[in-house]
């Protein structure tokens, strides 16, 4: 019995020492640092341009409506963009819901929305500076057309928000 397990043994070990070399050849053989590369230059010209085109049409603080549906919005499309323009502070920023009430994210959270669409009409008659569509269920519930009017920007997080 004891010879049997002084064999298994070695085997183990000489298959940890393979196993080691192995990772060790392949460690070895990963390419050397990679140098930084530098991103092209943009003209003063063009900044200026694309910050102007930014400039809310609207108002001076920028009101920004993050729009879904109360029964399927994608999560991190609909509270990333909500986190981090409120955290920056750059702007107003509303929650707006089809539908007063909370509205379920896939796969599993639901939120209370700040305003409905015709809460957000109410309050804000001249409408939102941008919008930004998440990932949503079917578009057909929502009741209003999702394209860019003439003096809205409206911003699509992902691409299937338009599909």
């Amino acid at each position: 019995m004891a010879y049997f397990r002084y064999r298994i043994g070695r085997r183990l070990l000489f298959a940890a020492a393979i196993t080691l070399a192995g990772f060790a050849g392949w460690v070895v053989s990963l390419p050397a640092g990679i140098a930084p590369v530098s991103p092209p230059g943009i003209s003063e010209a063009e900044t200026n341009a694309v910050l102007e085109r930014l400039q809310p049409p609207k108002r001076v603080r920028p009101l920004i409506a993050i729009i879904g549906l109360n029964n399927a919005t994608e999560t991190t499309d609909y509270l990333m963009p909500y986190g981090i323009l409120r955290q920056a502070d750059v702007a107003d920023v509303a929650l707006v819901s089809v539908q007063g009430g909370p509205v379920k994210l896939y796969p599993a959270l639901s939120v209370q929305s700040d305003l409905s669409i015709a809460e957000f009409d109410t309050q804000y008659p001249d409408g939102a500076d941008y919008v930004i569509v998440p990932a949503m269920g079917p578009h057909e519930e929502l009741g209003i057309e999702l394209s860019p009017g003439v003096d809205e920007v409206t911003l699509a997080v992902v691409a299937d928000a338009w599909s």
